[in-house]
Order: C-alpha cells, then structure tokens, then sequence
C-alpha cells in the first residue's frame, strides 16, 4: 500500500499544468476582445457615444476581474487544489445547489459565446468573399462548419487549444498594431 501511493505521488508530480498565462490569461482576453470589440464596437460607439462604449468596456473589464477574483478566492480556499474543473470546486464550496445554478449559467454562457464567435465569424467570411453568401441558408451552413471546427478542436484537449490561443492571442495583438503602424493611403 505505501509503495502504491508513493508510485501514485510521482505519477502526479509528473504531470504538467497548463500554467496561469496559456491557461487563464489567454482565454480571459480572447474572451473579452473576440466579437464584441473588434465587430461590434463601432456600432456600440455609433448608438451610445463614445462616453457610453467605453463606459460599457469599463464594465465588462470590472465585471470579468471581479469574476476571476472571486474564483481565485473560492480555488485557493480550503482543500479544493486538487479539484479538477468548476463544477466541483464551487460545490465543495458553495453547496450543491448554488453550484448547479452557477454551473447552468456557465454552460450556458459559454454555449452562447461559442455561437457569437460562429456568427461573427460568419460575418467577417462573408464581408470578405461576398460571393460565398449567395443562398439564404449560407450562415447556418458556414455556421455549422465553423462549430464543427471548435468541436474538433475542443476534442483535440486542453493542451492544443492552449497552443492555439496562443497563436489566437498573437494574432489578436499584432492585428491593431499593424493597423497603426501601416502607411495610411
């Protein structure tokens, strides 16, 4: 028995994390500057002013800190370090009925990102290469691609989709400095 949970130890010690910058950093951003700041902020700007936009960003941004903050808090309380996943680290410190109220919210919301980002995909797609959008159900057909996509990725494990949201990420940051460094015509 003393060997087993010793084999057992070292087995664990050699399993590698994600780490705090591919695995939360990343996400976080690409979660907050995805369809909303690069698509839609003009029109955000363009019905409520700019006061109000960026009063609006403001939020979010405060809305997200206090979120990862409060999450920390829970992680880091207790006995809860070897807990994989949200689900079970809220309910062992929430209870279990917060924590399926909480975990429905979240399942929800991340569903309903993950088609965001089809949509605004799809849209760029089709401001790109017009000829693409030539029958009415294009968007649902392009949209289907596009989370055919993410479901190959997502089954690929957390390990790709971390390399890839660092990719992403670059992406994400070079795209308005190029913008701001080119040549204007």
């Amino acid at each position: 028995m003393y060997y087993a949970s010793r084999y057992l130890n070292t087995q664990q010690k050699k399993t590698r994390k994600v780490g705090w910058f591919p695995g939360v950093f990343i996400p976080t951003c690409e979660n907050m500057w995805g369809v909303i700041i690069f698509l839609r902020f003009y029109k955000i700007v363009g019905y409520g002013g700019l006061g109000y936009a960026l009063l609006i960003v403001v939020l979010s941004f405060l809305v997200a800190l206090l979120t990862s903050l409060s999450l920390s808090a829970i992680a880091t309380c207790g006995t809860s370090h070897s807990l994989a996943g949200v689900y079970p680290m809220l309910s062992r410190a929430l209870g279990k009925e917060i924590a399926t109220a909480t975990g429905i919210i979240y399942f929800l919301g991340i569903v309903f990102l993950a088609v965001l980002e089809c949509l605004g995909a799809c849209e760029e797609l089709f401001a790109i290469n017009p000829c693409l959008n030539s029958s009415e159900h294009s968007v649902r057909i392009w949209g289907s691609i596009f989370m055919a996509a993410l479901v190959a990725l997502v089954a690929g494990g957390i390990k790709l989709v971390s390399h890839l949201g660092l990719v992403f990420f670059l992406i994400v940051i070079v795209s308005p400095l190029s913008l701001s460094l080119s040549p204007l015509e």
